[in-house]
Order: C-alpha cells, then sequence, then structure tokens
C-alpha cells in the first residue's frame, strides 16, 4: 500500500513540475510558433521579441513583431508594431462566441511597396491563402454554408496607437514615403 500511494505521489510530483515547466514557458512557446508558422504562412521572415502570456486571467501581450517583406521588394519590412496587448473574457472560450474586451495595437508601422509584379501586400495574401486553401481557385462556387457555422468573435474596444503609414513604388529604390 505505501509503494502504491508513493508511485502516485511521484507521479502527482512529476505531473506538477510538467505543468508548471509549461505554464512558465508559454511565452518562449508561443514566440517561437509565432516566428515558425509565420515565416511559414507568410513566405517572409517573421520574428517576435517576446510574449507574455497568463492563460489564467486572459490577458497577454506580444512585443517586437516584425515581418520583412517577400523576395524582390526593396524595402525593410512589410509590417511591424512595438506591442500587442489583449485582454479576452476567457468565460467565453467555449462558447459559440468569443469575446475580447481589449486589444491595443502600439507602434505600428506598415509598408506598402507597389512593384510591376505588384505590391507587397498583395503577394503576402496570396501566400497566406495558398497556405490556407483559401484562395479564389480553391473556393467553392454556390450556396456554400459552411462558413455560417463555427465560433465568432467580439472584440469590444480596439486601440491603435502611434501609428505609421509607409508607401514605396520600384522608382524610390528601396525609400518610403510616411505619413502618421
Amino acid at each position: 500500500m505505501k509503494r502504491i500511494v508513493g508511485i502516485g505521489g511521484g507521479l502527482l510530483v512529476i505531473v506538477g513540475v510538467a505543468v508548471f515547466f509549461l505554464y512558465s514557458s508559454l511565452g518562449a512557446i508561443i514566440t517561437s510558433a509565432v516566428e515558425k508558422f509565420g515565416s511559414e504562412i507568410t513566405q517572409t521572415q517573421v520574428t517576435l521579441k517576446g510574449a507574455d502570456i497568463s492563460a489564467t486571467d486572459g490577458k497577454g501581450t506580444l512585443r517586437g513583431f516584425r515581418m520583412t517583406n517577400p523576395a524582390n521588394f526593396k524595402t525593410d519590412s512589410a509590417v511591424e508594431f512595438d506591442e500587442i496587448s489583449m485582454v479576452l473574457d476567457i468565460k467565453t472560450i467555449t462558447e459559440d462566441t468569443i469575446v475580447v474586451k481589449d486589444i491595443t495595437i502600439a507602434g505600428p508601422r506598415i509598408t506598402y511597396e507597389h512593384s510591376s509584379g505588384g505590391s507587397n501586400i498583395d503577394v503576402i495574401k496570396k501566400n497566406v491563402d495558398s497556405y490556407l486553401g483559401t484562395s479564389p481557385s480553391s473556393k467553392k462556387s454556390g450556396n456554400d454554408k459552411s462558413s455560417d457555422s463555427g465560433k465568432k468573435l467580439i472584440i469590444e474596444k480596439l486601440s491603435i496607437l502611434n501609428g505609421k503609414a509607409n508607401v514605396s513604388a520600384a522608382i524610390l529604390q528601396g525609400k518610403s514615403m510616411s505619413v502618421d
């Protein structure tokens, strides 16, 4: 009997340590996933300096996001931001409608660059659509109601602070014009 209790206690300690390790590593796991899958999906280089996620209170912050431009574009990046913070109503995760109480995007910088083959944003969108199988050629025609099912999302408050939009064209050789 003591041996069974000892084994059970040992397993409980191992599970506790594993849960603690996973929870304390959540930010690093998110950072790695954003970089790996973001780069794969967009076919650009995606980097993220850090992430702080709290699964218990629904708060999260991503810091230092950067997505480079696709090949053949001259400007350094397509999208950057200093920080995105979010507060999620965690009670709604299992419901049909997920409620995000607040999203704040601080310091976004978007560069729209046009060249003879189209814009950087168009190329990134095509890459994402191709990866997800949502390109126009892969969509069904007719009365497909499958998009009506699934989870819905409500964002109660969205704030964008200190944003900057940049525009560039091939003739500018990688330089851009900016507006706040």
